[in-house]
């Protein structure tokens, strides 16, 4: 973790980030991009003007759980991993090879 200084802190964790730091960035994150998008007028469903406002501030003054895992350390973790989301169904071989 860097430090105010620009160090580096070794953490006492197997997660590059701090999960409760990783909750608020991406709470932070998520409601910033919903301001933007209603500033926008991309926000066809709102019902009110303001109503999003005082659901987003509500937003904010959530704790958020956000899940996390120890990330992937040894090669064949990450080609399981990756093997979930790049292969299909041998369905799905017969369609593609047609």
């Amino acid at each position: 973790m860097l430090t105010g200084s620009g160090g580096w802190k070794a953490v006492r964790s197997n997660y590059l980030f701090p999960v409760r730091a990783l909750s608020q960035r991406y709470r932070w994150c998520l409601v910033s991009l919903l301001r933007e998008a209603y500033v926008a007028g991309e926000l066809p469903r709102v019902n009110g003007p303001g109503e999003p406002t005082i659901t987003l501030d509500r937003l904010m003054q959530q704790d958020w759980v956000v899940y996390s895992r120890s990330g992937l350390s040894e090669p064949k973790q990450v080609l399981d991993y990756l093997a979930r989301y790049t292969t299909g169904p041998p369905s799905a071989t017969r369609v593609c090879c047609r």
